[in-house]
């Protein structure tokens, strides 16, 4: 089987036991095509975030937490944006080494890790970005913020300060400073990054 049919075949096989099998969504079907390719559907995502970067943050890097099946690290790959993704599901980490096996070294690199336990030095990234992933890490409080301005796993071992960072969940982008006082977004618009981290 070539590599492009394999990548489909598991593209498909993950996303039907998540939409149809764990979720029980009655239109599992149309989701998991969307996501056969989901490069085309995350590129204007790409474009919104882009564009509320600086020149300096959209040179990157960036870490995606909660990457999943890796299409969003593609687009900014493609785009020439040094990437990396994280998740911690192994059937979403397989299709993402697919990914990066077809598309060569320039696609980013992938690795498996907890969102609140990331393998990474402080300061190594200029962007953290984790869209529609929030709800499935074990603990929100140290992934993003506990709430009483304590840095979190995101916000203290990744970004140096100035860094920004957005998150959202069910289409509410929310993005929170180190600090993690300020909220930001609206139901189903763009990703908006209301502070950095350090201020």
């Amino acid at each position: 089987m070539s590599l492009d049919a394999t990548l489909r075949e598991r593209i498909r096989e993950y996303y039907t036991g998540y939409y149809r099998d764990t979720l029980g969504i009655a239109g599992w079907s149309t989701l998991v095509a969307l996501r056969e390719d989901e490069e085309t559907g995350e590129a204007p995502q790409f474009a919104r975030l882009r564009d509320l970067l600086s020149p300096h943050e959209v040179s990157g890097p960036l870490l995606n937490v909660g990457c999943g099946t890796g299409g969003f690290d593609v687009v900014a790959a493609s785009a020439g944006m040094p990437v990396v993704g994280v998740d911690a599901d192994a059937g979403a980490m397989e299709i993402c080494a697919l990914k990066r096996r077809k598309l060569g070294v320039g696609s980013g690199a992938f690795v498996r890790s907890l969102a609140e336990a990331l393998p990474f030095r402080d300061g190594v990234f200029g962007v953290v970005y984790c869209f529609s992933a929030i709800e499935h890490v074990q603990s929100v409080a140290r992934t993003v913020s506990d709430g009483r301005g304590a840095s979190s796993t995101c916000t203290r071992r990744t970004p140096g300060p100035g860094t920004r960072g957005t998150t959202s969940s069910s289409g509410r982008p929310s993005c929170r400073s180190s600090r993690g006082g300020s909220t930001c977004g609206s139901a189903g618009g763009p990703p908006r990054i209301s502070g950095r981290c350090g201020d």
